[in-house]
């Protein structure tokens, strides 16, 4: 089973937008104390998407680019 940190980690890795499409499917099966709102907060204050590239190798940041998605999304 993946534990918490595991689980940060994992939707870290993803494109904003998948991770929180996960995210919402996960917290709707009752993750537990965490709920969507917090983590969308979360997802807005951290930068790592400033850091990682989503797959299609377009940058899905938070400093007013838009992501857009690739034609396979």
């Amino acid at each position: 089973m993946v534990d918490f940190v595991q689980l940060i980690w994992i939707l870290l890795a993803l494109p904003k937008s998948a991770a929180m499409s996960l995210f919402y499917k996960i917290d709707t099966a009752a993750l537990g104390g965490i709920h969507f709102e917090d983590f969308k907060e979360f997802i807005a204050m951290t930068k790592w998407t400033d850091i990682l590239a989503s797959p299609s190798g377009n940058s899905d940041s938070l400093d007013g680019d838009k992501y857009v998605p690739s034609k396979e999304e």
